[in-house]
């Protein structure tokens, strides 16, 4: 049983990859992305990543019905926890390796923006992420917040704020926490 839920959540790192890319971000975007940033009430990347880790809770529970309060090998953390944790370590090590590695082509605009999703992310996942991945998360950000300087504004106004507010608050729903 253990080995097999261990392969499980092999396949949930792999898999919640594909949802925490953050597509175009070079700085050759120009006014039509602003436009079309406008049109979306979330960051997709965002919603994606969250609607997996829902995703992923909801095959524990329903993989383990009654058994998701028994202890995984010993340690105290019960499967779903367990996957949980898998998932939102998978979803934000991804995120801050893109970020990482598209570094130079991250405008400062942009760079402030991406800062306070991680920021939000890190807020909201906290419970979940394993302390490698938070200092990982601070890290990225320290490093965004470097890349926008002075001219930091928030993300996208308080429009943007509201807008990641109102995400994490579907999110918890959707979680029951």
């Amino acid at each position: 049983e253990g080995e097999m839920f261990d392969v499980y959540l092999e396949s949930v790192k792999r898999n919640v990859e594909s949802c925490a890319r953050l597509g175009l971000i070079d700085s050759t975007e120009g006014e039509s992305r602003v436009k079309a940033d406008e049109v979306t009430p979330f960051p997709p990347y965002l919603a994606a990543s969250f609607l997996s880790i829902v995703r992923c809770r909801a095959q524990v529970e329903r993989a383990l019905r009654e058994a998701t309060v028994r202890n995984a090998e010993g340690n105290g953390a019960t499967y779903l926890f367990l996957a949980l944790q898998t998932a939102s370590d998978g979803i934000v090590e991804n995120i801050c390796l893109e970020l990482k590695a598209k570094l130079t082509r991250i405008r400062p605009t942009r760079a402030d923006a991406f800062a306070s999703h991680l920021q939000f992310l890190i807020n909201t996942l906290k419970k979940y992420l394993s302390d490698e991945t938070l200092a990982l998360a601070s890290d990225t950000r320290r490093m965004l917040l470097s890349k926008a300087g002075a001219k930091r504004h928030g993300p996208e106004g308080l429009s943007g704020l509201e807008n990641l507010e109102r995400l994490g608050r579907v999110y918890v729903m959707c979680l029951n926490e």
